[in-house]
C-alpha cells in the first residue's frame, strides 16, 4: 500500500473540471426540484389557511354558527391565521425568487 501511495501523483487525486461541473449540476437540479416541492406545499397550505373557497380554515370559522366553538376560535384566532398565511405566502415568494435566480 505504501508503494502505491508513493507512486501516485497529486494530479491523480484531482477531480476533473468536467466531473466537478456534472456533480454541481446534479446537486443544483436536485435542489431546484426540492425547492419546487416546498413552494407547492407552502402555496397549498396558504390556501388551506386563508382562501375564498369553503374548504379554507378562515371561511369555515367565519361561517360557523353563533355561540359555537368555531365562532370562539374565529374571534380569537382570525388575525393570527391571516398573519400566518401572509408570512407563509411571503416565504413562498422568497423561495420563488431563489428559484428564479438559480435558473439564470
Amino acid at each position: 500500500m505504501a508503494q502505491q501511495l508513493d507512486t501516485a501523483k497529486p494530479s491523480d487525486f484531482d477531480v476533473k473540471a468536467a466531473e466537478r461541473q456534472t456533480r454541481v449540476d446534479h446537486v443544483k437540479i436536485e435542489q431546484i426540484n426540492t425547492l419546487n416541492k416546498w413552494i407547492t406545499q407552502i402555496d397549498a397550505f396558504v390556501l388551506f389557511l386563508n382562501d375564498t373557497n369553503s374548504d379554507s380554515i378562515q371561511i369555515q370559522l367565519h361561517s360557523a354558527p353563533c355561540d359555537s366553538m368555531f365562532e370562539n376560535i374565529a374571534r380569537s384566532e382570525k388575525k393570527r391565521i391571516s398573519r400566518l398565511a401572509a408570512d407563509l405566502g411571503t416565504l413562498g415568494q422568497n423561495f420563488k425568487g431563489y428559484l428564479a435566480s438559480a435558473n439564470d
